[in-house]
């Protein structure tokens, strides 16, 4: 779906296409606020059973400066200049990255 809006632009304000694109966004910051929490595990599959500060601090080391670019509103972006919506292919390469979590 971002990919196709990179292509064709941004979706109007009053259409389905800005419902949908807002949902997504609201999908990754759900992420994010998941990941916050989300345990850790070792080689046989078990949970580490880390403190929730350490998990926290973790995540935030690691991915939440990629996940916090992921969130930014480059439709928006590509808006006001048409050269930005490049942009739009990271949400996609972040779009697998959520649904493969989800078939887990």
């Amino acid at each position: 779906m971002y990919p196709y809006y990179a292509v064709h632009g941004f979706p109007e304000w009053n259409s389905i296409g800005l419902w949908i694109l807002i949902f997504f966004e609201g999908v990754f910051g759900v992420d994010m606020i998941l990941k916050f929490f989300l345990q850790g595990m070792d080689e046989i599959g078990q949970s580490l059973n880390q403190p929730i500060e350490t998990i926290a601090e973790n995540y935030f080391k690691k991915e939440f400066f990629i996940d916090l670019i992921i969130i930014l509103p480059f439709g928006l972006l590509s808006r006001l200049d048409h050269r930005l919506e490049f942009l739009w292919f990271i949400k996609d390469i972040r779009i697998k990255d959520v649904s493969f979590y989800l078939s887990k």
